[in-house]
This record gives structure tokens, C-alpha cells and sequence, in this order.
């Protein structure tokens, strides 16, 4: 793998984490959000692997710690799936977190990238208004 590509892989594979999120049909809804999880854990292994891992880890501990409590509240709750799904969602959060990590130096190129997301997703709704499959 070329120096370029080992460089862009962890903004393409966060990039790619944000496209699965918007371009998703029921991403509001909580059976998008352990594959948006795990498309996350992938791209913080890859980083990981290329990169180290980045200064400012360390700042992420309170938001780790919220989705360790809310996890565990799974064991006391009144609605176990909700905490559950509670759970989940901020590890997510927690997880795209992390990657920030790695791409704050990177604001220009991230931009860039979430500029032609937008467009594109901008794009796909009018053509769905324009030219109705249903």
C-alpha cells in the first residue's frame, strides 16, 4: 500500500462510516446503529494499526465511562432494551469520537469529504422527488 493511501484510509473509512449513517433509510431508528458501530471499530483498528494512536485519548475517558454506566444500568433498569439500545448509541458516539481523534488535524480534506456527502445526499432526495420509484 502506497504512503497516500495508508494516509487517507482512516478519513475514507470515516467518511464512509457518515455515508452509511445518511444515506440509510431507517438511521433514525436503532437497527442501523451496531453496523455503524462496527464500520467505526473497523476504521479505529486501521487506525490503530497505521497511525498509533493519537494524543488526546485520554480526554475521551468521561464519555467512555457514560457508556460503561449506561450499559450497566441494562442490570437495574425499568426498560432493559431501551437502556440497551441507550447503550449502543453512545458507543457510536463514543467510537466516532475516537476517530475525530485521528482526523482533527485533517479538517480541510474531512470538510471536503462531508461537502460532496451532503451534495450527494442532497442530489439522491430530489432525484427520488423528480423521478418516483413508487
Amino acid at each position: 500500500m502506497t504512503v497516500r493511501a495508508t494516509r487517507e484510509l482512516p478519513l475514507v473509512l470515516a467518511l464512509l462510516a457518515v455515508a452509511v449513517a445518511v444515506f440509510h433509510g431507517d438511521a433514525a431508528g436503532d437497527g442501523m446503529v451496531p453496523w455503524l458501530g462496527a464500520l467505526a471499530l473497523v476504521a479505529i483498528v486501521v487506525s490503530v494499526a497505521l497511525h498509533g494512536i493519537p494524543r488526546g485519548f485520554a480526554l475521551l475517558v468521561p464519555l467512555a465511562v457514560l457508556v460503561m454506566w449506561l450499559t450497566f444500568s441494562i442490570w437495574w433498569s425499568e426498560q432493559p432494551d431501551r437502556s440497551w439500545n441507550y447503550g449502543d448509541r453512545s458507543f457510536v458516539y463514543l467510537a466516532f469520537a475516537a476517530l475525530g481523534l485521528w482526523l482533527g488535524t485533517r479538517t480541510r480534506e474531512l470538510a471536503y469529504g462531508l461537502a460532496a456527502l451532503l451534495g450527494a445526499v442532497v442530489l439522491w432526495s430530489l432525484g427520488g422527488k423528480v423521478f418516483p420509484l413508487g
